[in-house]
């Protein structure tokens, strides 16, 4: 399920001293990219960042779920960070 316009309007603003934070819809989710590199993938309104050999240690300390892991994009390992990274949205019931 790709991002709500909510959740990609916080991470917009969340992600922005970064750079120029895009996102597109891409494989039933969303992309998100920094300056036209991709960092991410969110899909039910969770952040997945990319991640290779440099920064995966770093990621492994931070998650606190498993990465996404789906058939079609199997070479990209993605984890998700929750308040680490981003302050969560306040989320109406």
């Amino acid at each position: 399920m790709v991002a709500s316009p909510d959740f990609a309007d916080f991470l917009r603003d969340q992600l922005a001293p970064l750079g120029r934070i895009t996102m597109r819809r891409m494989f039933g989710k969303t992309g998100v990219f920094c300056d036209g590199v991709m960092l991410g993938m969110v899909t039910d309104n969770t952040l997945y960042f990319r991640v290779d050999d440099q920064n995966r240690a770093i990621f492994a300390e931070a998650q606190d779920a498993p990465p996404l892991n789906y058939r079609k994009l199997l070479s990209y390992l993605r984890h998700e960070l929750r308040s680490l990274v981003l302050i969560e949205p306040t989320r109406s019931t």
